[in-house]
This record gives C-alpha cells, sequence and structure tokens, in this order.
C-alpha cells in the first residue's frame, strides 16, 4: 500500500504541530536560554501567550505532556485560540523530576492528589480486577492503569491523538516487546476513542517492526531532515521504509542543522509527509501565514516557524 493510499483513509492531522518541549528548556541553544525558558514559561500565562501566536499563525495542535502548568495554559486559551491537543506519555521526565524532589512516594501521591475523584474511583475500580497481577508486577496489568493515570489530565480535552512518548517506544522496541504497543493501542482506542501514535528516535526499525509484528498502529513522529540528522539507520533507509511501512509521518527534528524551515518543507513534501513538529518560544517567533507554511504548498518569503530540534 503506497503512503498516499494510506493518508487517504486515516484521519488526517495539521501541517504544523507544536511542540512542548521549549516549555520546559528542551530544544534550547544553551543552558541559559534552557534556563531563562524555565523561569519565564513557569507562568501559564506567558505560555498561554505562545499559544495564542501559534494558533493565529497556523498551527493547528500541540504535543503536550503531563505538565500542571502547560494544561492551564490550554485552559486559558481554549475559547479564543483552540488547539488539538495531542498527548506524548507518560510524562517520564517530569516522573524523574518529581522523583528526585520528592522521593518515588511522594511523586506518585503528587500525581494523585492532581485527579479528580471520579477518576481517582473509576481507575481503582477498574484496577480491583487485575490486582493479583498488578503486585505480581505484570507490565500488562500495570501498563493500562498507567495510561489511565495520565490521561485523566487530559479528558477535558478530547484529544483525537494520543502518542506513546519516545523513551517508552523505543525502550519497548530495544526489548522487542510487541505487547506494550498492543495494549497501548488497545486502551486509547477503547478507553479514549483516541488514534493511538508512536514517538520514536529509530524510525527504521520500529517501521520494520510494526509490519513484522503487524500492530495496527498508523502514526508515528520521527525525525526526517534534509541533512538526514538522526534518522535512523540514514536517510536513504528510512525514505525507502516510508514508501513501505502505510504509516502516517509527523516529520520531527526539521533544522536540526541549521536548514530553514521552508527548505525542511520543500524536503518533505516529495515523500509524502503532510505534518511538521515546530517550537516557538516567543509570540513573535513566527512571521508567516499558513499559506506561506504549508507542507502541501511552496513556501512563501515570510520568515517560517522555527524546526524543532526535539519533540516534547
Amino acid at each position: 500500500m503506497s503512503v498516499s493510499d494510506v493518508q487517504s483513509v486515516r484521519p488526517q492531522w495539521p501541517e504544523l504541530i507544536l511542540s512542548a518541549r521549549p516549555f520546559a528548556g528542551g530544544g534550547a541553544s544553551s543552558k541559559a536560554a534552557a534556563l531563562d525558558c524555565l523561569v519565564r514559561f513557569s507562568k501559564p500565562e506567558e505560555v498561554a501567550r505562545v499559544l495564542s501566536a501559534a494558533a493565529e499563525r497556523g498551527v493547528g495542535a500541540i504535543m503536550p505532556m503531563n505538565d500542571a502548568t502547560v494544561l492551564r495554559a490550554l485552559e486559558l486559551t481554549r475559547a479564543t485560540s483552540p488547539l488539538a491537543v495531542y498527548p506524548v506519555i507518560p510524562n517520564a521526565i517530569g516522573y524523574v523530576r518529581d522523583a528526585t524532589d520528592h522521593g518515588m512516594i511522594g511523586a506518585g501521591i503528587k500525581h494523585l492528589r492532581r485527579m479528580r475523584v471520579g477518576d481517582l474511583v473509576g481507575i481503582g475500580i477498574r484496577g480491583i480486577t487485575s490486582l493479583r497481577r498488578v503486585l505480581l508486577k505484570d507490565f500488562r496489568a500495570i501498563l493500562p492503569i498507567l495510561i489511565e493515570v495520565e490521561m485523566a489530565a487530559f479528558r477535558k480535552f478530547q484529544p483525537p491523538l494520543v502518542l506513546l512518548h519516545a523513551q517508552v517506544t523505543d525502550i519497548a522496541l530495544a526489548l522487542g516487546n510487541h505487547e506494550a504497543f498492543r495494549i497501548f493501542a488497545d486502551v486509547i482506542r477503547r478507553r479514549f476513542g483516541a488514534e493511538p501514535g508512536l514517538v520514536t528516535c529509530n524510525y527504521g526499525l520500529l517501521a520494520r517492526r510494526l509490519i513484522e509484528w503487524d500492530i495496527d498502529i498508523g502514526v508515528i513522529v520521527a525525525p526526517f531532515n534534509s541533512s538526514g540528522l538522526l534518522m535512523k539507520p540514514n536517510r536513504q533507509a528510512c525514505e525507502s521504509l516510508l514508501r513501505e511501512s502505510g504509516r502516517y509521518v509527523i516529520a520531527d527534528r526539521l533544522g536540526a542543522s541549521g536548514v530553514s524551515l521552508p527548505d525542511e518543507l520543500a524536503y518533505l513534501r516529495p515523500l509524502g509527509i503532510r505534518s511538521a513538529v515546530v517550537e516557538m518560544t516567543g509570540a513573535n517567533d513566527v512571521e508567516t501565514t499558513r499559506d506561506s507554511t504549508s507542507v502541501g504548498s511552496t513556501a512563501g518569503e515570510a520568515e517560517s516557524p522555527r524546526a524543532t530540534r526535539g519533540l516534547a
């Protein structure tokens, strides 16, 4: 099946999708810039300013992790400049940070306190049926509960797409744990009515394994750029697999070698890639219109959204 055939039957995702990584200091060019982002974006109002500006400039969605500040900013902007929300779960960085600050038990309590009573009760009732397997540390029982805990924060946004964090994707991939992908896809579709997707830093191996394991996950976020940076095993192999695998790829790591976004979009178009991840750290980062940045159209002369160095 060709890429165009798959894209004609799969849901169509926005051409430009905002990375939430800069809000946590990720993707910055220096430690000073990362610290500036951490301080500035500790205020939901500052994050909301960027979200509003992104929506005005043609960005159609955001990929946030379960971060209280970003979620509050999304609530502030829902009425005036709504962005589709594509959660990236679990918030591995947040769990590590909270465990460092509060210990493992304290981190767990902190996350539980954020949840509504109704969500806690629902998860508890469903968890009782698999309590014995949870106590035996059976990941097939634990993973659905972890997904539900993470998704409780996003329920109000009714996400149409939910993405598995790259760290989890690539660990499961390295271990050959195809069951983890099946469970993730099943829970996301059955419990939340959303399309499951995977974020990866190893597109070549993931694309082959999804075919080999016959796993129905149709969206992959992975590095695709004209310089071939971080495209594993290499640019040629990834491009070939893109045509064979029949997955909707959202291009990540654009501009990592200093290539402009219009040039990167020109590279993506012949490959059939229709969506790309961009990042913003200020309301004036994007001085353009929908037409000039479209993956499916010719880039204009106006400055484009900055290509992302990484994904949240």
